[in-house]
């Protein structure tokens, strides 16, 4: 099984208001989208008052190369609208994602000031597998 979660606000440059990204840029990154058609995965662009956002979610068997996508559409939003910012989580129960996390245990990509940075998930990895009985009840 292969998941993902993200969202990314989308700003030209640090500083300046959301809806200073330009229509065509916006149009240009919406084309790039129309080429991802998976199964069980949604990527869109929505504008919220005058900022615009790019969310993504997908839920798959298998991851079939849709990780190096999202990861080359990342990169292309941190160099080419570099004021943007946010966070895509990624799962897998394979090991077919690259460290820090690898199989088994999310890892969060931040994009940030124009750049992405991979981190081990502190949130929803459990380092351990959880016990059998839950705290606080008897074991016999």
């Amino acid at each position: 099984m292969y998941e993902f979660n993200g969202w990314f606000v989308l700003k030209d440059s640090d500083g300046q208001p959301g809806f200073a990204v330009g229509r065509s840029r916006i149009e240009e990154l919406t084309r790039r989208l129309s080429a991802y058609r998976w199964n069980a995965s949604r990527i869109d662009i929505v504008q919220l008052e005058r900022q615009f956002c790019l969310r993504m979610t997908g839920m798959m068997n298998r991851n079939r190369g849709e990780s190096e996508q999202l990861h080359a559409l990342i990169d292309v939003v941190a160099r080419d609208l570099p004021g943007s910012y946010g966070l895509l989580y990624e799962w897998s129960d394979e090991p077919d994602l690259p460290a820090p996390s690898g199989s088994g245990a999310f890892q969060v990509h931040v994009l940030e000031h124009g750049r992405v940075s991979r981190r081990a998930d502190p949130f929803l990895s459990a380092p351990q597998p959880p016990l059998e009985n839950p705290v606080g009840t008897s074991t016999g």
